[in-house]
This record gives structure tokens, sequence and C-alpha cells, in this order.
């Protein structure tokens, strides 16, 4: 007789991650206000990015949106720790305009 095995889901629920020290992190990195709406925004990678987020997160075994508001959510709050510090230049930008 075969013994059936339920096939492990490929990405895991962050909320079912148990113990796992990456739970916490993703979930304990910015404390959401009170009233805060949750809002959906686009954001433009590069194709190796997004491979490179898809192997990091197949890695955690978290989907690639959770590891992405994973990581938008820390570098916001190491910002504003003062921890991460982007470096900047100054552009001149050329404008057209109508007669």
């Amino acid at each position: 007789m075969s013994s059936f095995t339920e096939p492990k889901p490929r990405f895991a629920r962050i909320a079912d991650l148990g113990d796992n020290p990456i739970r916490s992190t993703l979930l304990g990195t910015v404390q959401q206000e009170a009233g805060d709406r949750v809002r959906s925004l686009g954001v433009t990678l590069k194709d190796s990015e997004i491979a490179r987020l898809g192997d990091l997160a197949a890695r955690l075994s978290v989907s690639r949106n959770a590891l992405l508001r994973f990581l938008v959510r820390y570098g916001l709050a190491e910002l504003g720790a003062g921890r991460l510090i982007p470096e900047t230049k100054e552009t001149v930008q050329v404008k057209l305009e109508l007669p």
C-alpha cells in the first residue's frame, strides 16, 4: 500500500512560519500605526533583480511579495534610524517649455 504525503506548499505564509526568526523579522520590522491603510504601489525592477528576489524568497520559503515588503519596511526603519545613508549626487534636469 502506498502512503500519500501532502505536498509542501512552495511558499509559506509569514503567519505560518511559527518560531522561525525570519517570521519575527518580517512581521516586526515596522510597527503599523493605528488606522494605517495598506496600499499597493508598483515597484520597477530589472529582470536580474526580480530573479535575485525570487531566489532569496525561495531560500527563505516566503513569497517574493513578502520579502519585498520586508525589504521596504526594513529599509525605511534603517533610514529613519540613521543607520542606512544612501549616497546622493546632484544632477541637472533639463525641461522643455512650450512657447
